[in-house]
């Protein structure tokens, strides 16, 4: 928002509607964020049922041995499952993407520059795009 009335300042005739939304994150982070969603509902499953929930599963005909060793190590399960692991997936979601488009054309970029925009870098963006402060 401050972006947004930074450049209704500096460019009252020149800036329509101005709006911004979040980047959109790879399609295989969201997939791996599906999928460790439903990893994390049978780790509560399996917390709360025990091994009686391998018998809820067709084709599943005894326990895993991972289950027991899981077991044994509760809260390094839990913290790997529920801190440590989401951490990492939410580091793949969270791109940390800025663009100023103009007309559908960028004419500023984060993950180009590698730096997010001051107002000098703003308004020189606008001048190269032939946009004068007024």
């Amino acid at each position: 928002m401050q972006l947004a009335e930074f450049l209704q300042n500096n460019y009252p005739s020149s800036i329509g509607d101005i709006s911004g939304d979040n980047y959109p994150p790879p399609e295989y982070a969201t997939f791996l964020m599906n999928i460790f969603s439903v990893v994390q509902m049978m780790t509560l499953a399996g917390t709360f049922i025990g091994e009686g929930i391998f018998k809820m599963i067709p084709f599943v005909s005894q326990t895993p041995q991972w289950y027991f060793s899981a077991r044994e190590n509760p809260a390094f399960v839990l913290m790997a499952v529920f801190l440590f692991i989401p951490s990492i997936l939410n580091s793949f979601v969270v791109t940390g993407a800025f663009e100023i488009l103009l007309d559908g054309v960028v004419i500023y970029s984060k993950l180009e520059t590698g730096k997010m925009p001051t107002g000098p870098m703003i308004m020189e963006a606008f001048a190269k795009a032939g946009i004068k402060q007024g």
